[in-house]
C-alpha cells in the first residue's frame, strides 16, 4: 500500500512538472475560444499575444496556426503591455488591482520567447486624481528609440528595453480628473492630458506648462521619425506640417494642405500621422494621413476610427488591434475598414464607447455614432451606420449619440433628445420621450 501511494505521488509530481513545461498546441479552428488581451507583431507573419491566467500565444503564419503555452506570470496580474524585440526577447508590463486601491505595476523581461519572465522593476504606487480613485486610471505606454515610457496616475517611468536604467518622475500638481492621453515627442519633451487640461515638459518632467515656447509646438505636436513636427498656419487658409531642427532651432515646412484646421491628431506610428479636421469647402469632417517617409498626404474616403482606439500595433505597412470581444482585426486603409485575420470579408469594426445590456438586448455605440445591436445576449451583432441612424432620428450631423449604461436597466439613446429602446424579436423600436439631454 505504501509503495502504491509512493508511486502515485511520483506520477502526480511528473504530471504537474510536465504541465508546467511548454506544450505547443497547433490549431486553425476553434477561434472563438481564443480571447486575446494584447498582441504584438514582429513582422507580417510572426506575432505574439497573451490571454488570461498567464497564457501566451505565438504564431509564425499570422494565426493560421499558433502555439499556446503557460508562463510564470502571476494569474492575479493583468498584462497591460506586450512587446517582443525579437523572437526570444521581449517585455511586458502588468498591473495588480487591489480592492482598496494602491494598485501596483511591474515590468518583466523574457529571453526565451515568453516561456519565462523575470521581474526587473516595480513602479511606485501612484497618487489618484482628486475626484477619482486609482482604479479608473489607465496605464499609457509610448515607445521612443530604445526606451519605453509609462504613465500611471501621477507617475512617469521610463527606461531601456533591456530592463536597465529605469527612472521615475512624479507629476507635481494635483489632477482633478484621470489621465486621458500621454505623448512622447523625444527624450525630453512629453505631454500629459487629463480632461481638457494638457501640459507639456521640455526637461524630462522637471517643470510643466500649458504651452511650450522652446520649441513652440502648439496644440498638435508629433514625433515622427527622429524629429518633432507641428501643424502651423500663417493665414488660416493653408496649414503646414513643419519640422523642428534642434541644431538651428528653426522650423521648416515639410508639406502643406488647404483648409486643414485640425480638431484632432493621432500619431499612428513612427511614420504616419492621422488628422481630423472640418473641411469647410464641402462642410464636413474629413480625415487625412500624413506619410512622412514619402512626404505626401493620403485623403481618406470615410472616417477612420483610430480616434476611438486605445491600443494598436504595427504589422508591416498595416495596423492590427483587438476588438472589444478579443478578436484580431486588421486594417489596410488606416482604420476605414477592418477585417478579421482569418476572414477576407471586410467589415466596419465598431469599438464601443457605450455598451449596455437589458436581458437579451444589447446596444453599442462608437465615438463616431456607429450603432450595433444584439437580440441574443451578444452572440451575434448587427450594424447600423451613423448616416442611417441620424437620418432616422432626424438629426443634423455631426450629432453625438450617447447611451444609458446601467446594465439590466431600461435602455435609452440620447442626443439632444432622448429615445427609449424597445426590444422586439430580432430588432427594436425607438420611442421618443419627453426628456432632453444636455
Amino acid at each position: 500500500m505504501v509503495l502504491r501511494l509512493h508511486l502515485l505521488f511520483c506520477l502526480t509530481l511528473c504530471n504537474l512538472y510536465s504541465r508546467a513545461d511548454w506544450i505547443p498546441k497547433c490549431s486553425s479552428s476553434g477561434w472563438n475560444s481564443l480571447i486575446f488581451k494584447n498582441i504584438f507583431y514582429l513582422n507580417d507573419h510572426e506575432g505574439f499575444a497573451n490571454g488570461g491566467l498567464g497564457f501566451m500565444y505565438h504564431t509564425e503564419n499570422n494565426w493560421t496556426n499558433y502555439e499556446q503555452f503557460a508562463t510564470n506570470i502571476p494569474a492575479q496580474e493583468h498584462v497591460e503591455y506586450l512587446e517582443m524585440t525579437s523572437s526570444t526577447k521581449g517585455v511586458i508590463v502588468t498591473r495588480r488591482v487591489y480592492a482598496l486601491g494602491n494598485d501596483s505595476s511591474f515590468i518583466y523581461l523574457t529571453e526565451n520567447g515568453g516561456y519565462h519572465w523575470q521581474k526587473v522593476f516595480t513602479l511606485p504606487i501612484p497618487k489618484p486624481s482628486i475626484r477619482w480613485e486609482i482604479g479608473v486610471e489607465d496605464l499609457f505606454f509610448q515607445r521612443k528609440g530604445n526606451q519605453l515610457f509609462i504613465l500611471f496616475g501621477d507617475i512617469i517611468c521610463y527606461g531601456k528595453m533591456n530592463g536597465k536604467q529605469w527612472n521615475i518622475v512624479k507629476y507635481p500638481y494635483s489632477r482633478d480628473m484621470y489621465n486621458t492621453s500621454f505623448g512622447i515627442l523625444n527624450d525630453s519633451i512629453w505631454s500629459i492630458q487629463f480632461g481638457a487640461d494638457k501640459f507639456y515638459t521640455n526637461n524630462k518632467g522637471k517643470t510643466w506648462r500649458v504651452y511650450l515656447t522652446d520649441p513652440a509646438i502648439g496644440q498638435f505636436g508629433s514625433g515622427l521619425g527622429n524629429s518633432i513636427q507641428r501643424i502651423y498656419t500663417h493665414d488660416f487658409s493653408t496649414y503646414s506640417i513643419e519640422e523642428y531642427s534642434s541644431k538651428d532651432k528653426t522650423w521648416s515646412v515639410l508639406n502643406s494642405k488647404f483648409a486643414m484646421d485640425p480638431n484632432g491628431v493621432v500619431q499612428l506610428s513612427n511614420n504616419y500621422l492621422l488628422i481630423a479636421y472640418y473641411y469647410w469647402p464641402v462642410s464636413k469632417i474629413v480625415h487625412s494621413v500624413y506619410d512622412r517617409n514619402n512626404n505626401r498626404w493620403i485623403d481618406l474616403d470615410t472616417l477612420s476610427n483610430f480616434f476611438d482606439l486605445k491600443k494598436w500595433t504595427v504589422k508591416g505597412n498595416d495596423f492590427v488591434t483587438l476588438s472589444w470581444d478579443g478578436r484580431i482585426m486588421e486594417t489596410k486603409d488606416f482604420g476605414q475598414t477592418w477585417q478579421a485575420v482569418i476572414s477576407n470579408k471586410p467589415s466596419k469594426m465598431v469599438h464601443p464607447v457605450f455598451l449596455s445590456f437589458n436581458k437579451n438586448m444589447g446596444v453599442a455605440i462608437s465615438g463616431y455614432d456607429d450603432f450595433l445591436f444584439s437580440t441574443n445576449s451578444g452572440e451575434k451583432w448587427r450594424h447600423i451606420d451613423s448616416k442611417s441612424i441620424t437620418s432616422q432620428l432626424n438629426l443634423t450631423p455631426p450629432a453625438f449619440l450617447s447611451l444609458s449604461h446601467d446594465n439590466d436597466a431600461e435602455l435609452y439613446l440620447m442626443a439632444d433628445k432622448v429615445w427609449k429602446i424597445m426590444p422586439e424579436k430580432d430588432s427594436f423600436n425607438l420611442v421618443e420621450t419627453g426628456f432632453t439631454f444636455k
